[in-house]
């Protein structure tokens, strides 16, 4: 989709990922109590194991469409490491209104830290190609030169992301609408405000249908449909959400399993 004469310049791109797994403690206490009003605050500290850590540090170069096919050249340096170990603590507050209606703010992320500290290094990638298109491929028209360095253990932090909510909790119809905002860009976080509104109709007692939208922040316009089966204090619940309301402009979907126990 490329115009001819177009220059792309890779400046300004940036790219991270990582992926942990974590365990958390979470802790509450009611704060305020007036009539049916009752503000409480709660705090969870989550111990983080991390697998895989990668951030480019620095990215320059360009890329050109021409009629004899794509010319470039550039270069990106990166961090790596294949684990490390940290913490996080997110808090939140919720303010029942009344026995319908409760409100709630989250913050997480809010004091963090990663040192990555298994095989850190900096991987650095230099590419040069010309007259490059569907024909020559296979051919060795792109010169790479690729290099790693070891480097001392290094930290990172996890976005900070609020979120804030209300939400009907009382009856056979509920509904929740959120507010989340992201103040960096990062994997799971986006300066773009993010507004979701869902709603759960219990028309079986133990068998809930689930169904909401949402749109901004990283993924843009998603529709999502689910339910629930609650026994005692087991609750098993399952989401499927979509890639977008067109089914042209579809990016994929996502499947969420949860389940726990409410005493």
């Amino acid at each position: 989709g490329n115009k001819f004469g177009d220059t792309i310049r890779l400046d300004e791109m940036y790219g991270s990922a990582w992926s942990y797994a974590s365990v958390g403690l979470s802790v509450g206490k009611s704060l305020y109590t007036k009539g049916t009003r009752k503000l409480s605050a709660g705090a969870t500290f989550r111990l983080i194991q991390g697998f895989y850590f990668a951030d480019v540090t620095r990215i320059e170069g360009s890329v050109a469409t021409l009629t004899t096919g794509f010319q470039g050249d550039g270069s990106i340096v990166a961090q790596t490491a294949a684990g490390g170990s940290g913490y996080s603590i997110d808090i939140g507050l919720a303010l029942e209104i009344n026995p319908t209606y409760t409100a709630g703010l989250t913050v997480r992320n809010l004091i963090s830290s990663i040192t990555w500290d298994k095989n850190p290094e900096e991987r650095g990638y230099i590419f040069q190609f010309d007259t490059l298109n569907i024909n020559n491929l296979s051919d060795s028209v792109v010169i790479s030169n690729d290099y790693t360095i070891p480097l001392t253990s290094f930290s990172s932090t996890l976005p900070v992301v609020a979120r804030w909510g209300i939400a009907d909790t009382r009856g056979k119809f509920l509904w929740a609408f959120d507010w989340e905002q992201g103040f960096n860009i990062a994997p799971g976080s986006s300066t773009k405000p993010r507004l979701s509104l869902g709603a759960e109709y219990g028309l079986i007692k133990y068998l809930p249908i689930r169904a909401g939208f949402s749109l901004g922040g990283q993924r843009g316009k998603q529709l999502a449909f689910g339910t629930g089966l609650a026994i005692s204090a087991l609750h098993v619940d399952l989401a499927i959400v979509s890639g977008g309301f067109n089914s042209n402009q579809n990016k994929g979907g996502q499947v969420s399993l949860s389940a726990g126990l409410n005493f």
